[in-house]
């Protein structure tokens, strides 16, 4: 009497199923998927932000100066410094930045910058009444 074996080789098969069917979409796909790709990229390096940060000062002294305002001329944002003096505030990236900065009693300054990364900026300001 012979005997009749029979494996079960369905789980093998699942796989090589999965991964044929897996190499065929991606070849009928694969340019859809370069082009969606694409986009995630080029947005992520099109929507580049740039951070500006520092201390705002009195010129004189070198005292920081608490709840200075720092507005962006660009695009109306802005941003106060906190306790220590420090300020932070993200742009998107342009060609210059405009910054107003004011404090009460002190002369304003306004500021153009030319930067396509990151900038740490301390900025003094004259107190409207010092002594020449």
């Amino acid at each position: 009497m012979t005997k009749l074996v029979i494996y079960d080789l369905s789980p093998a098969f699942k796989v090589i199923h999965q991964f044929i069917y897996f190499i065929l979409f991606f070849m009928k796909y694969n340019k859809l998927l370069i082009v969606l790709i694409g986009f995630l990229f080029a947005q992520h390096i099109v929507a580049k932000d740039i951070t500006i940060s520092g201390y705002i000062r009195d010129k004189v002294s070198k005292e920081t100066l608490i709840g200075a305002n720092v507005l962006v001329t660009n695009n109306k944002s802005g941003t106060t410094s906190n306790e220590y003096g420090f300020y932070s505030i993200t742009v998107p990236e342009t060609d210059t930045i405009g910054l107003l900065i004011t404090y009460m009693g002190y002369t304003a300054q306004a500021k153009k910058l030319t930067t396509n990364k990151n900038l740490c900026l301390d900025i003094y300001i004259w107190n409207n009444n010092r002594q020449n």
